[in-house]
């Protein structure tokens, strides 16, 4: 279940149903924890036979998604629906293989047609494992739907 505050309870339903939808999301097990305006945060319970890399700690591919994900949340959480233009990362620690890693996105700039995105990725220690910045196109009002077809 996602908590959220300062935003409308449709986006929060579209939110998930968007989580519902997508099978990689589903396979490793991301949960949007939560969601206001500019800001989400996301998790992943971690789990050896799914996360790991060949060296034994948690898979970039992992991070990444999280990333991707949170951060599109956090710009789809200022009213509009959003495609990623681009993204950094970088991998600054390897992720033990046990208990929870967190993502928390935050809008640093929205602009008229762009928003632009900052992520860090946490083990539940505190130590920090990955961070980057997103940039995201505006596609139109997140209280309308839009075709991608």
């Amino acid at each position: 279940m996602i908590s959220y505050e300062g935003i409308d309870h449709e986006m929060v339903r579209e939110a998930q149903r968007h989580l519902d939808e997508l099978p990689l999301l589903k396979f490793i097990g991301y949960e949007l924890v939560w969601l206001e305006p500019g800001k989400a945060i996301g998790r992943v319970i971690l789990d050896p036979e799914r996360h790991r890399n060949p060296m034994g700690s948690v898979n970039g591919a992992v991070m990444m998604a999280m990333a991707d994900t949170t951060t599109g949340f956090a710009a789809y959480s200022c009213g509009s629906h959003v495609c990623t233009v681009s993204d950094e990362n970088q991998y600054l620690h390897a992720g033990r293989l046990k208990g929870e890693i967190t993502c928390t996105a935050e809008v640093v700039k929205e602009g008229k047609n762009l928003i632009w995105t900052d992520v860090r990725i946490c083990d539940e220690d505190g130590t920090l494992l990955s961070k980057g910045e997103y940039l995201y196109y505006k596609l139109g009002d997140a209280h309308k739907k839009i075709s991608m077809q």
